[in-house]
């Protein structure tokens, strides 16, 4: 069974293109690896993004895809 990963922060009507253009997921280049970052209130809101994980040598780009996620 699938999860909107936003459901347990009261999120769960995002999708993957609201969830990136409102700041709630977010991608920070580490090297050769990429975080993977979540913020629960968003970039209108004064909380911070965390880390959710940390994908090794899998570079941003290729990353930031909807196919990538289950929303």
């Amino acid at each position: 069974m699938q999860h909107n990963p936003f459901e347990r922060l009261g999120l769960s009507s995002l999708n993957y293109k609201n969830a990136i253009a409102g700041g709630y997921l977010q991608f920070a280049p580490q090297g050769s690896n990429t975080a993977v970052l979540i913020d629960p209130d968003g970039t209108s809101g004064k909380g911070r993004a965390a880390r959710l994980v940390t994908v090794d040598k899998v570079s941003t780009s290729a990353l930031n895809k909807s196919v990538n996620f289950a929303f």
